[in-house]
């Protein structure tokens, strides 16, 4: 609507820390739940000012101090909502996964897509930058053999130097 939202109501303070903060993404309510069907990501890239990049630069400049990390939770993966957020405002992105056969596909998918992207950021005007990206391979599983502990600690390194090899 043209205003410049106060993100700082919004903000709640964790518990026994020094200057950190959550911002929940919606107070869970069946009114809250009917309302998420009207969100149309496509259409934020169709309007003059696109409110996924206006909400991101009010995190960083409305705020009545300058963050340090602005953390925000895609762990769905590549969807209408978390793809945005993957692919265009984000500096870096943490892919976490687990070691196991079922999530190569799609997190060699993800982290290809990561390396052919191109965010909303720019360094020059004629510049954009594609996101930087950090692996969390989450959880290790526990074993009492040594070449199942070195098996599932050397499967994910040998996965991402494949993906990162072209």
């Amino acid at each position: 609507q043209g205003e410049t939202p106060d993100f700082s109501p919004h903000l709640l303070p964790v518990t026994d820390s020094d200057n950190l903060f959550v911002m929940p993404a919606g107070r869970l309510s069946a009114d809250y739940a009917r309302k998420l069907r009207f969100i149309d990501p496509t259409a934020w890239y169709r309007e003059d000012r696109n409110p996924l990049r206006r909400f991101s630069e009010g995190l960083k400049s409305g705020l009545p101090f300058l963050p340090d990390v602005i953390l925000l939770d895609a762990r769905t993966g590549i969807t209408d909502l978390s793809g945005p957020l993957l692919f265009d405002i984000n500096d870096i992105a943490v892919v976490v996964f687990f070691p196991h056969p079922q999530a190569i596909y799609g997190t060699e998918l993800l982290t290809r897509s990561l390396l052919n992207t191109v965010t909303g950021r720019q360094i020059s005007e004629q510049t954009a930058v594609a996101p930087e990206f950090r692996f969390l391979i989450s959880p290790i599983p526990a074993g009492r053999s040594k070449e199942v502990i070195q098996r599932y600690r050397r499967r994910p390194l040998d996965w991402i130097e494949q993906w990162l090899a072209s």
